[in-house]
């Protein structure tokens, strides 16, 4: 069992796995194999059912579309027990637990198409879990993480955030490079408050 002061979790809104995960498997596994993650949550995979995709050492799950754009995959260390406890059908979301030393950890990964986020969107999981870390391109802008406006998504994870007393881990810094090389941070990791120290 791995103890969950030592677990490292990798988000990337990766927009297409296929043609841009070599670069980071490529650190992963030759530049820095010594600190490679031990979950690694993926937005925006571009994977249908027709595509094959592995990564060594990892067992992955994957919520594909069936259209152009959007997926998502979760990849855990073939050494960390876990199950899958919801793949949804409404929204890009996949939710797992997996096993550490202290308890059970939820893990929510969440792609936003960019369209409303329902403030019930994660409830069911939020209030009966009191160890979760939510990681997402939500798509949303806010002052609170470091956007230079808010918008409505925002306020809508602001009210997410209030309604269950989660924290933001972002520190300001830009997660998305715009067409016309600004940033903006709309990729935001959120977490229990029991966990925030240890992050």
């Amino acid at each position: 069992m791995i103890s969950s002061s030592s677990l490292s979790i990798w988000q990337w809104s990766c927009r297409g796995i296929r043609v841009n995960a070599p670069e980071l498997l490529n650190f992963i596994f030759n530049v820095s194999p010594d600190a490679s993650p031990d979950i690694i949550c993926f937005q925006e995979t571009f994977l249908t059912d027709n595509h094959k995709f592995s990564l060594k050492g990892y067992n992955i799950v994957r919520r594909d579309r069936d259209s152009r754009g959007g997926g998502i995959a979760t990849c855990i260390r073939s050494n960390i027990s876990f199950s899958v406890r919801n793949i949804s059908d409404e929204y890009e979301s996949l939710i797992l637990e997996i096993s550490i030393s202290r308890g059970p950890l939820v893990i929510v990964n969440y792609y936003n198409p960019s369209v409303p986020i329902p403030d019930n969107i994660f409830s069911p999981w939020l209030s009966k879990s009191p160890r979760i870390i939510v990681c997402g391109d939500f798509n949303a802008h806010h002052r609170l993480w470091g956007c230079s406006s808010n918008d409505k998504r925002g306020r809508d994870v602001l009210n997410i955030i209030d309604s269950h007393n989660l924290v933001v881990l972002n520190n300001g810094c830009g997660t998305h490079l715009n067409n016309d090389g600004t940033k903006s941070s709309i990729d935001l990791t959120l977490v229990s408050p029991t966990l925030a120290p240890n992050c």
